[in-house]
């Protein structure tokens, strides 16, 4: 493995790192795990506001950048959300045609198939051609894969990943749920309030932590906001909070939903999850550690916590840990590695 990487993507806002999403999340998990084998790399950073806060002047700088740090390397990897397809892919494969690095495209989110299929028609072809001439494609969950994989072979599943974590020792259930994630509409707060405006009178509690992105909650259910919000949090605080409580609830229904890092957090130490049916949650929580519900459906978060209550626990929190394998970085880093170095 001793050829030259470029890695391409947003990198955390410098001071504020725990207002960060998680597609930076996952671009700095890769990092992270490239340095702990020791291997050599070059980064772009493509988070304008670690420029000058502009976003013309921040992607005319990302680009001179590109130019310079191209020449001598033998892979580029472009890690980014669905629009980076069009904002930085073309150029990386008009630049090949001098320099012969591999391109590599890593695409955050459940969501691509969907995007592509929104774009108007002479854009939706430009990304279509810039899918087929791509190296390799890896995509986040494997449903966008099975979709998409017949515009590239060398198409690759690469799951969002979490390390091993001490896990929750003697489960038991005391009823006590919580949200972890940024506080928004599209993440289904006002429903997770309206449900739990009701089961807190039977005796169940609720804990939301996380940033608010603008986030106001409903006149009747500010007081209750105000009680079971309980701010923002360190990143390093995460595993804490989540093996502190007995299951976690998110019911989003953001589009952009790929595999949800909190989810794979909550597996890891063998909490529980209550989330909603979309295509990534699908295919991580099943009835073996979890429950799946309707999104913006208030009525399905209150039998979802009633059906957790009548489950053995117990079991519950083994098969949260034992979905976790398929998200366990140990097992999963070392495959996307040798892809990537690999011709």
């Amino acid at each position: 493995m001793n050829k030259n990487l470029l890695l391409i993507g947003k990198r955390h806002k410098k001071d504020a790192e725990n207002l960060s999403g998680g597609a930076i999340v996952l671009f700095e998990h890769l990092i992270k795990e490239l340095n702990a084998r020791k291997l050599k790399f070059d980064i772009i950073d493509t988070n304008y506001r670690n420029y000058s806060g502009n976003k013309l002047l921040a992607y005319f700088s990302i680009i001179f950048k590109i130019f310079k740090k191209i020449k001598g390397k033998d892979i580029i990897m472009l890690n980014g959300s669905n629009n980076v397809v069009l904002q930085y892919m073309p150029l990386l494969l008009f630049l090949k045609k001098n320099h012969k690095p591999q391109i590599l495209l890593r695409l955050f989110g459940g969501n691509f198939d969907t995007y592509l299929h929104s774009l108007f028609s002479p854009l939706q072809m430009l990304a279509k051609w810039v899918i087929k001439r791509t190296d390799k494609v890896f995509y986040e969950p494997k449903h966008v894969l099975n979709k998409l994989q017949y515009l590239n072979p060398n198409s690759i599943w690469f799951p969002n990943v979490r390390n091993n974590s001490p896990i929750k020792t003697n489960p038991q259930f005391n009823r006590n749920f919580i949200y972890l994630g940024h506080i928004r509409k599209e993440k289904g707060i006002d429903e997770l309030l309206e449900a739990f405006s009701i089961l807190k009178t039977q005796g169940f509690s609720l804990s939301i932590y996380g940033n608010n992105v603008n986030y106001h909650a409903p006149h009747n259910l500010n007081n209750l906001f105000s009680e079971v919000y309980k701010g923002p949090i360190k990143s390093n605080q995460a595993y804490d909070i989540i093996r502190s409580c007995d299951v976690l609830i998110l019911p989003s229904y953001w589009k952009g939903e790929g595999y949800p890092g909190v989810i794979i957090e909550a597996l890891s130490v063998g909490v529980p999850v209550i989330a909603t049916k979309l295509s990534g949650i699908e295919e991580m929580v099943d009835e073996t550690c979890g429950k799946l519900i309707p999104s913006q459906n208030s009525e399905a978060i209150i039998d979802a916590v009633k059906w957790i209550e009548k489950q053995d626990y117990k079991k519950l929190s083994e098969g949260a840990l034992e979905h976790f394998q398929l998200f366990n970085a140990e097992k999963v880093m070392d495959r996307i590695i040798d892809e990537i170095y690999s011709n």
